[in-house]
């Protein structure tokens, strides 16, 4: 399945990131922490969000039915 919502730059930048962290991680750390483009990088992500699950799920052993 692509994940054509997400665009490519997004869709790398989240499978880098959910490699070794989780993605309820990954997305705390970008809304609390992460700058200006971070931030709306999680936004885009919370907006597709069963694209992006299915992206992640079987990285690091991610199963993620909910988020």
């Amino acid at each position: 399945m692509s994940v054509t919502s997400l665009g490519p730059r997004l869709t790398n930048k989240l499978k880098l990131s959910c490699h070794k962290n989780a993605i309820q991680n990954v997305m705390i750390d970008w809304l609390v922490n992460g700058t200006v483009d971070e931030k709306n990088d999680a936004n885009t992500i919370i907006s597709h969000l069963d694209e992006a699950l299915d992206l992640v799920n079987g990285l690091n052993h991610q199963i993620n039915s909910k988020f």
